[in-house]
């Protein structure tokens, strides 16, 4: 404020003109915001004013220090406080001496005042040094202010100047008023403590020192855009243009101006990267400001822009969506993805117009890369028959019409047919593409069912043969158990088609394939996929075909 609380009735220039000075000074003030000095006061301990390294006005830090609240506020071990002071507590009914026991004790210059622990002294009481003293002038009692005292006291703005004080203050020194000045000018400064000002940054003319009417150089305040310039310093925003005027603020011109958070980034501009100053999530890239619970071992008291987290509820860094994909977990059906890792289903849709999102092979949508509803494809079962199908690939048994139906047949002939004991079983096998389309089978298996009471060690001995027609060959032959055994099939032959080729449109591939016994003899007749077929083939639906896994023709047994 520009009056201390007890000089409206101790001044005698009178109020009213105090009033008008005030006004003015404000005025003046708002108008320019940023005026500079060359001579910055010296911080003291009896200015009034809450600054340097004080805790309080004129007391902590280097100054004398406060009245203490509480016991917690004391300095010593085991000290309390007592009516503002810190002292040992009582002991047997005997207590140090304090500023409060209405006696001169301690180190007291008179009773409850003075030294080096105790409130300065009113005048006339007794003293030794000036610090002893409210006035801060000893001659062995205190002395009440003079303007020749050498000392800012009284009402003085400053050392022997201002308030009543015949003395004006010179530029650059703390005033109250205008009338506190030589210049006849106090002014607010960036400092928050008013001082004197030379008058001519507010005359309306363009006086030397300044670089446009009432601004720049060393003394005014900064100038507006396009106002003349000679160096960056002379200008509000900090830019003076190659044409020697001050330019509006870029986002590009490395200086923190206009509403820049921080440099060239934030408050429009780019956002700004991690531990730049932001004020709000806007301002940076990561999308998240906020206050860091430390920084520098001290507590930070600007928004700073923070590193991406997966517990942000943000979506930024290398994430697809709030806290999930690229580094971070997994992401939930629909949200945002860019490959299958990004979510928990293992399946990030890129096939559709909308942002690639999460599905799944049980969310009863067809997406993805599905060939039918949540089947078919490379991440989801195949289609099994019956099921809606848009291509004959995503169907397990290789045909699509609007729904898979039956795409690979087989059929058979007997290529060892007596009906009497024989020590090998022989036949043949013709797998017969009836869709439009080549058909890979690389990744189907022939099984063909049999009983025999033979030992599994006879078995496990037997020679399995398997010859092939054309571009195709047998592939791995396994002799397994049947799982649930029958009086006609007990065991099955399982023997993969190796081939990397494709059966063509309506085209076909057969196998010759052979058990040899070993000697032990036969009743194939007896057998569940075995048909006396002569020489010719059947349509036949004992022997299975299987894909994966999953049989695509005929019956088991």
């Amino acid at each position: 404020m520009l009056f201390p609380p007890d000089r409206k009735l101790a001044r005698t220039r009178g109020l009213w003109p105090r009033l008008v000075a005030t006004v003015g000074l404000v005025a003046f003030s708002c108008t320019f915001p940023d005026y500079r000095f060359d001579t910055v006061p010296a911080e003291t301990c009896d200015n009034d004013i809450h600054d340097g390294n004080e805790t309080g006005i004129d007391c902590g830090g280097d100054c004398d220090p406060c009245p203490c609240q509480d016991d917690d506020d004391c300095p010593g071990a085991g000290e309390v406080c007592e009516d503002g002071d810190c002292h040992e507590p009582c002991e047997n009914g005997e207590c140090q001496p304090t500023c409060t026991d209405d006696k001169k004790n301690g180190e007291e210059t008179d009773k409850d005042c003075g030294g080096p622990e105790c409130p300065k002294c009113a005048i006339g009481a007794d003293c030794k040094i000036a610090r002893d003293c409210v006035e801060k002038v000893c001659d062995e009692i205190c002395q009440p202010p003079r303007c020749d005292d050498g000392v800012r006291n009284g009402f003085e703005s400053w050392d022997d100047c201002g308030g009543d004080c015949e003395a004006n203050c010179a530029n650059g020194q703390p005033c109250f008023v205008d009338e506190d000045c030589q210049s006849d000018t106090c002014v607010e400064t960036a400092g928050g403590q008013p001082q004197c000002a030379p008058p001519f940054c507010s005359n309306s003319k363009l006086d030397p020192g300044e670089t446009d009417v009432d601004c720049g150089g060393r003394d005014c305040p900064k100038c507006g855009e396009g106002d003349t310039c000679g160096v960056d310093g002379d200008c509000i925003e900090g830019v003076c243009g190659d044409d020697e005027k001050c330019a509006a603020p870029e986002c590009d011109d490395q200086v923190k101006n206009g509403p820049e958070t921080d440099l060239d980034c934030g408050g429009g501009c780019p956002t700004c990267a991690d531990g730049l100053h932001c004020e709000e999530a806007a301002d940076c890239k990561s999308r998240v400001c906020a206050l860091p619970s430390e920084c520098d071992g001290e507590t930070c008291t600007e928004k700073e822009c923070q590193e991406p987290a997966c517990n942000d509820s943000v979506k930024n860094g290398e994430e697809t969506d709030d806290d999930c994909g690229g580094d971070c977990d997994g992401c939930d059906l629909g949200d945002g993805c860019k490959v299958n890792r990004d979510c928990l289903t293992g399946i990030c849709d890129t096939t559709s117009e909308a942002a690639p999102t999460c599905v799944s092979c049980d969310d009863d949508e067809e997406n993805g890369l599905e060939l039918g509803l949540d089947c078919g494809g490379p991440d989801c079962p195949l289609c099994q028959p019956g099921d809606e199908c848009i291509a004959d690939a995503g169907c397990v048994n290789y045909l699509c019409d609007g729904e898979c139906v039956t795409g690979l047949r087989l059929d058979y002939h007997c290529g060892q047919c007596g009906d009497a004991p024989d020590d090998q079983i022989k036949f043949f096998v013709r797998l017969n593409n009836r869709s439009d389309e080549p058909i890979d089978v690389s990744d189907v298996s022939v099984r063909y069912y049999f009983s025999t009471d033979a030992p599994a060690s006879v078995l496990a001995g037997l020679d399995l043969e398997c010859e092939y027609m054309g571009e195709f060959r047998c592939g791995v032959q396994a002799l397994l158990a049947y799982a649930d055994p029958t009086d006609d099939a007990t065991h099955y032959l399982e023997t993969a088609i190796g081939s990397t080729e494709t059966i063509p449109a309506e085209g076909s591939a057969e196998l010759e394939i052979t058990i040899r016994l070993g000697g032990l003899r036969m009743e194939q007749t007896l057998d569940y996929s075995f048909s006396f077929g002569s020489d010719y083939h059947l349509d036949w639906e004992l022997i299975t075909l299987h894909r994966q896994g999953t049989k695509i023709w005929g019956r088991e047994p």
